[in-house]
């Protein structure tokens, strides 16, 4: 009988230890991004990331790798990133993945129960439709949505006067699944100016489009990186090119593509796509959670380029509250103000200084007068005492004649009488 609940106490203990092991031990959380280091939605994706995971001040383990697919992947692409990762991660069970953009999300769709078996998926910046037939059981989904039509909708309330909008779609296939989110929200908001996909061209001939607009047209480019012809651009350089030579405005909806010399526009934010699947990641850990598809706009901010602004007249407080202004001239202050403070500083010190050299030469003649009056207070002293010691010289000489005369008659006197 005593065995008996020495045995129920043994199988308490231990799962007490199990259970505080479960809760303190470190969740490994691996983080697959598409694309390489360098992108810049990428560099802010991540950091939205780690930063949740810093701010959570809880035990998480980040394990970060970069496809590097953005201009290159294919099956045999995919199938030697699938045994890197497996031969790499055979020894660590993962807690939960994130993943970012299309790329990953297909490795995952087709290796991920092999290399990750049973483990939460977020998928974030997502594009266009998915194959439902190949998704992962356990992959949540953030859909990619900028707000095109608030971009456009403050490209017009700027420039009334529009008569077309010309919209700039690269030939990737991300490119095209974007442009036709473009076209259903215009149609959903039943746009009565007329727009124009330009779209499947070189980027020389894309150039001499842009340059031949008329003056009362707007443009609106996507992220662009590939051409017809098979160019591919760096992030925000095709953006910056045509902005050069553009005498009509450009609007863009991603952060990477501003101070390229566009406008800008009511921008994504790679941070807080970032932070919002590192958030649900942490949520679906430990659930039992199936696919699911999120399709919103994402969270934004409007930003525009005071250099774009000033080309075309446009004032600040005509765009809407809030907006964020990069490049703005700054006040010979604004521009100097740490060597305004060191001059300010040394004026000060300079001041304060001749000050005190001031203060110490006024108190010094005060000692000096000061001196010069004990000096003579001193003078006119023994002056007095010389005075009083001739005066006493005399008496003491006039009284020693009249006793001397005095002796003498005394003496005169005893004669007589003797």
């Amino acid at each position: 009988m005593n065995f008996k609940y020495l045995g129920l106490w043994i199988q308490l203990i231990i799962l007490s230890v199990t259970s505080i092991y479960a809760q303190e031990r470190i969740r490994n959380i691996l983080v697959i991004h598409s694309y390489s280091p360098d992108n810049k939605w990428t560099q802010e994706l991540n950091l939205g990331i780690t930063e949740y995971f810093s701010d959570l001040n809880q035990d998480f383990s980040l394990f970060t790798e970069y496809m590097d697919s953005k201009y290159f992947f294919n099956e045999e692409r995919m199938k030697s990133i699938a045994a890197l990762y497996k031969e790499k991660y055979s020894n660590i069970n993962f807690d939960g993945i994130i993943t970012s953009d299309n790329n990953a999300l297909t490795l995952i769709n087709y290796y991920g129960e092999r290399l990750f078996y049973n483990t939460p998926i977020v998928s974030c910046g997502i594009n266009g439709p998915v194959d439902d037939a190949n998704m992962n059981s356990r992959v949540s989904l953030q859909m990619e949505r900028a707000n095109h039509y608030e971009t456009i909708k403050q490209a017009l309330n700027l420039f009334p006067a529009t008569n077309k909008i010309n919209i700039v779609v690269d030939s990737t296939i991300t490119g095209k699944l974007i442009c036709k989110e473009v076209e259903n929200e215009l149609n959903i908001h039943n746009l009565k100016i007329p727009w124009n996909i330009i779209a499947d061209v070189s980027f020389e001939n894309l150039k001499d489009i842009i340059q031949n607009l008329d003056s009362n047209e707007i443009v609106y480019i996507l992220p662009y990186y590939k051409d017809r012809d098979g160019k591919y651009f760096t992030q925000g350089t095709a953006e910056k090119a045509l902005a050069e030579i553009s005498s009509v405005p450009i609007f863009v909806s991603w952060e990477f593509q501003i101070n390229t010399g566009v406008m800008g526009g009511n921008l994504i934010s790679s941070y807080e796509v970032g932070r919002d699947a590192a958030e649900r990641v942490v949520k679906n850990i430990n659930s039992s959670y199936r696919n699911l598809i999120e399709e919103k706009v994402l969270k934004s901010y409007n930003e525009y380029d005071y250099r774009a602004l000033k080309k075309f007249g446009i004032k600040q407080n005509q765009l809407p509250p809030k907006t964020i202004i990069i490049n703005e001239e700054k006040s010979v202050i604004q521009k100097y103000w740490k060597l305004l403070l060191i001059i300010i500083f040394i004026t000060l010190f300079l001041i304060l200084f001749i000050y005190l050299l001031l203060r110490n030469l006024i108190n010094q003649r005060e000692i000096n007068n000061k001196n010069i009056q004990i000096l003579e207070i001193e003078n006119n002293f023994i002056k007095s005492q010389k005075e009083l010691i001739l005066t006493l010289g005399e008496v003491i000489e006039r009284r020693s004649m009249e006793t001397g005369e005095h002796v003498k008659r005394v003496s005169e006197i005893a004669g007589f009488i003797a």
